[in-house]
């Protein structure tokens, strides 16, 4: 296993919470340190010699103040589908600001997508990245700095890409959080998907780099990477799981 600390920049409704498990199988509790609302300072003070993976709902940066040697990880998700994904679950989160406007329709789903600044681009980029620059930053943070950036879409492929690039062992494993009941993109109409894709330009450009990164490090890894991947389903399935490699994770 790789002696860098690993950082899982987990991006919300991007298969996250399905990796964590897979983390869970790999780590022991001591050796995983939750970021939460912690500032980068008081996180670092939780650096313990025992901590080998941070992970939280945070932008690129938590390995600013850092002396040993890190990696980041990360999985993205179609920008439209999260957009869909963040806007069905909402609707059931009754603490949430925005709850009640979704469920009763008062916020369109077009509305909602036009409003929403919950980027991608943005937690790969860095909170203080420069609006102007945000996607060339964002591509040259993940070129530099993430040993996986995985896709949701593909999450079999992704977890075997980090089995090999970190060293981790890959049991079978259960999605997290998966929105059954709504409508993906085909459910919805024309209006509303094209507002979701004009409020996300710079995921789109994201998304198409970081698929395009994604399989050339698949081309790289040899013909033994497809039967790990199929190992790796055939396992699932015998342990009645269903690993999810066609957009079925909303975690």
């Amino acid at each position: 296993m790789t002696d860098r600390i690993v950082i899982f920049l987990h991006i919300p409704k991007a298969a996250g919470s399905t990796l964590n498990r897979v983390i869970a199988q790999n780590y022991p509790p001591a050796a995983i340190l939750k970021a939460g609302g912690k500032s980068d300072a008081a996180l670092l003070d939780e650096v313990t010699g025992e901590v080998r993976l941070i992970a939280g709902h945070r932008p690129f940066g938590m390995h600013a103040q850092l002396t040993r040697p890190f990696t980041y990880i990360t999985v993205l998700r179609d920008p439209v589908e999260r957009v869909l994904s963040q806007y069905h679950f909402l609707k059931r989160v009754a603490e949430h600001p925005l709850q009640r406007a979704l469920a009763s329709g008062e916020l369109s789903l077009g509305d909602y997508a036009r409003q929403s600044p919950d980027s991608q681009t943005r937690y790969l980029a860095g909170s203080n990245a420069d609006d102007s620059t945000l996607l060339e930053q964002a591509k040259t943070n993940l070129i530099t700095h993430f040993a996986v950036a995985g896709l949701t879409e593909r999450f079999d492929e992704t977890v075997v890409l980090l089995q090999r690039a970190l060293g981790w062992k890959v049991r079978p494993f259960a999605n997290s959080n998966v929105s059954a009941d709504r409508l993906k993109s085909g459910g919805h109409s024309r209006e509303d998907l094209d507002a979701i894709r004009e409020s996300n330009q710079l995921d789109l450009a994201l998304y198409d780099f970081a698929r395009e990164r994604f399989e050339r490090q698949i081309a790289e890894q040899g013909a033994g990477f497809r039967a790990a991947v199929a190992w790796l389903r055939l396992k699932n399935r015998a342990a009645g799981m269903f690993a999810s490699s066609t957009a079925k994770e909303a975690a």
